[in-house]
């Protein structure tokens, strides 16, 4: 697994030892969020659309 959401990872079974005994600052220039659209694919579900949200950081001295 690839990622977590800084929310629950400290919750995930998966990340759960990891996150006690160690961590790491990932420097990334965004994130993507899926959000349903009013399509419904093969399996009845809604398709989800991929948003790619940029993090802007600007540093003012």
């Amino acid at each position: 697994m690839i990622n977590a959401r800084a929310e629950t990872v400290h919750e995930k079974p998966a990340y759960r030892h990891s996150f006690k005994s160690r961590r790491a600052l990932i420097p990334v220039s965004g994130f993507y969020e899926w959000f349903p659209t009013e399509k419904v694919g093969k399996s009845g579900r809604p398709l989800k659309q991929p948003y790619y949200i940029r993090v802007d950081c600007t540093i003012v001295t």
